[in-house]
């Protein structure tokens, strides 16, 4: 459950950014989610180094939810971080 509540964290942390307009705070959700991939990465390992039991599809649907999650927040990131490039080289009308 700590990876959904982690990927929930990130996405919030992601429309902060933008409504913030912080290009720091933006930038840092890049980090954080190839954080998120090297714990997915080993859960994954967990799962298919084990025997394959009856709540293998729920986890794995969580990964992948989570997983969804994370790329929504990194595309509101990465809007955020091109909304502030954009206002700082357009010229004040």
């Amino acid at each position: 459950m700590e990876i959904s509540f982690s990927a929930h964290q990130i996405f919030e942390d992601s429309l902060k950014a933008m409504f913030k307009r912080s290009y720091e705070e933006a930038d840092r959700i890049f980090s954080r989610i190839r954080e998120y991939g090297s714990i997915e990465k080993d859960i994954a390992i967990m799962i298919f180094t084990k025997k394959l039991d009856p709540n293998l599809a729920s986890v794995l649907r969580l990964i992948d939810t989570s997983r969804s999650i994370l790329e929504y927040s990194q595309n509101i990131a990465e809007v955020t971080l091109n909304r502030i490039i954009e206002e700082i080289i357009s010229p004040v009308s």
